[in-house]
């Protein structure tokens, strides 16, 4: 049986409690950690993601991203903007986000976003019928349009 080790972590009353680190212990402190944070955003203005939590017996890692602003949809369009270089061979530059393109198979997506850590499906986009959301490469392009996909709201 592998060796456990614990972390000290203060408690309410000054007293210690030991943490166990697993994956039950680990997701409810991405809870508390979320709750926590609500109060910084607020202060700062600013939308604060805690990334993908790694852990190992006695330590845990996870990066941290902070992003000016509380609207979901102008901190994507900013990270468009930021990543487009990526995808400039095939055309898209920044201010693109949300563009209508043309696939190879004839249909027409929206651009959503641009993962840099993928190699194969950088382009991430989806389809302006169904809303149902993709990923490829930038060779799925066949023909960028002038038009700007807007999501309907009936409020």
């Amino acid at each position: 049986m592998p060796k456990r080790f614990w972390l000290h972590a203060p408690v309410p009353g000054g007293r210690k409690t030991e943490m166990k680190i697993n994956a039950e212990t680990v997701d409810q402190f991405r809870a508390d950690f979320n709750k926590a944070m609500k109060e910084l955003e607020e202060k700062y203005d600013l939308t604060i993601n805690l990334g993908m939590i790694s852990y190992w017996e006695d330590r845990f890692t996870a990066p941290l991203e902070a992003n000016a602003g509380r609207d979901p949809e102008l901190i994507a369009r900013a990270a468009f903007d930021r990543n487009v270089w990526k995808l400039e061979a095939y055309g898209i530059r920044e201010g693109m986000y949300m563009r209508i393109f043309v696939g190879k198979d004839k249909r027409r997506y929206a651009m959503t976003g641009i993962n840099t850590k993928a190699t194969r499906y950088p382009l991430e986009y989806k389809d302006i019928l169904t809303g149902v959301r993709y990923k490829a490469s930038g060779r799925f392009i066949d023909h960028i349009t002038d038009e700007i996909y807007l999501e309907a709201s009936y409020e």
